[in-house]
């Protein structure tokens, strides 16, 4: 009896499942449901209302546009996972005729790529300074590892925090080559204040030195004395 009674309460519980799945279902798994891939969109991404009359064609040259753009990103050997997936969705949107969808994913896609490209230029430009930095003799040690975690951050595709990085790498590289900077004006400082005034210190010095000669013998003789 147990044993039937547990065979009734696994069907029942399979059933509600089965009504949960029909009633949520196109909910859950459709792109433009309640989860679109613009939720993970980076915080400066601003959508552009597109023009009045955007319809099915223009979704679909949008469509065409962003396709070539994944391209090109795939030829330079950059991770297009994101902009894929906002694609599929985009994809998904014009099979359902929700074109301002298609327009705000197409816009994304693109603003991705601009940031990825915008990233390997700086990645590119601060890597230069670290090693014009490095052969002056700057510590770059904590700029190179950060630069490194950045590079980490934008193969997982968070945006945000990868260019973050790079701007902390950036700005400590600066702050070190400005201490390196100070410390050498010092010692040509010093440096060139012996060249100028060797003489007046060599003097400076044997006065000084003749100075406490002579305190020495003063207070010898009047030990002696005593």
């Amino acid at each position: 009896m147990e044993k039937i009674n547990m065979v009734y309460g696994v069907l029942a519980l399979l059933v509600l499942i089965g009504g949960v799945f029909l009633f949520f279902g196109e909910r859950i798994f459709l792109p433009t449901g309640y989860f679109t891939l613009l939720d993970l969109a980076p915080t400066q991404f601003i959508f552009v209302e597109p023009a009045e009359g955007f319809g099915g064609v223009e979704a679909r040259l949008a469509l065409e546009h962003t396709q070539e753009e994944i391209g090109e990103m795939r030829q330079l050997n950059v991770s297009t996972g994101f902009m894929s997936d906002a694609l599929e969705e985009a994809q998904a949107a014009y099979l359902e005729g929700d074109y301002l969808q298609v327009a705000r994913l197409t816009q994304l896609v693109s603003y991705v790529r601009a940031e990825k490209l915008e990233f390997l230029d700086r990645k590119k430009l601060l890597e230069e300074k670290l090693r014009a930095a490095e052969e002056e003799g700057v510590a770059t040690f904590q700029s190179t590892d950060l630069v490194g975690n950045a590079i980490r951050a934008f193969g997982s595709e968070r945006f945000d925090q990868a260019n973050e990085l790079l701007a902390q790498a950036s700005a400590h590289l600066e702050k070190e080559k400005s201490q390196q900077r100070k410390g050498a004006e010092l010692q040509a400082l010093e440096r060139d204040f012996f060249t100028l005034y060797w003489w007046q210190a060599g003097l400076l010095f044997l006065v000084v030195g003749a100075g406490l000669s002579t305190l020495v013998m003063f207070y010898h003789q009047r030990k002696v004395r005593r």
